[in-house]
């Protein structure tokens, strides 16, 4: 099963990596797919879309675009439609492929992986040291600061309960 005909240009899978002592947890997955125009598959560019992925399955549970500053969710592609529900090909795949690039870039414990999924099987695409918390967050419609999340980042010393220093003109300063 192809995913060609939901993309204008090379659709890539971004798993958000947190490289633990004995393994890679992968809380989020998106699938990122041009749309039109666009050579590109961002979602800021107007029309793209994002889909949440079921990091176990491999099955699409969400179909996003962007509205202007808001994020719309459709009932399937505007244009074709099966990508709702459809289980991505060459998951399994992917999945090694993801792990063995997070242990191999393990020094970097928060990263994120861009992996196209062609014809021909998965093919890594960009390791990203760390990444934002907005595109998985924006495509599934949850956060990302799960308990398991947190713990990982608060064992690197993080105090998530901590208050920001505030600093610069706005504070105090008339």
């Amino acid at each position: 099963m192809s995913i060609d005909k939901y993309a204008s240009a090379l659709a890539t899978v971004r798993m958000v990596n947190l490289v633990r002592e004995n393994d890679v947890f992968c809380p989020m997955a998106v699938i990122k797919l041009p749309q039109g125009e666009n050579i590109a598959d961002a979602f800021w560019r107007p029309g793209n879309i994002a889909c949440s992925i079921n990091v176990e399955s491999g099955k699409i549970e969400t179909v996003t675009r962007r509205a202007d500053m808001e994020v719309e969710f459709l009932e399937d592609h505007p244009e074709t439609d099966g990508l709702m529900g459809l289980q991505l090909p060459f998951w399994k795949e992917l999945i090694e492929i993801n792990d063995l690039a997070a242990r191999t870039f393990a020094p970097i414990r928060y990263q994120s992986t861009d992996i196209a999924i062609t014809d021909a099987g998965p093919i890594m695409v960009e390791l990203n040291y760390g990444g934002g918390f907005d595109l998985p967050q924006y495509a599934s419609g949850k956060g990302m600061l799960t308990p398991e999340v947190r713990k990982f980042f608060e064992g690197f010393g993080y105090d998530f309960d901590a208050q920001p220093k505030k600093k610069g003109w706005f504070f105090g300063r008339r």
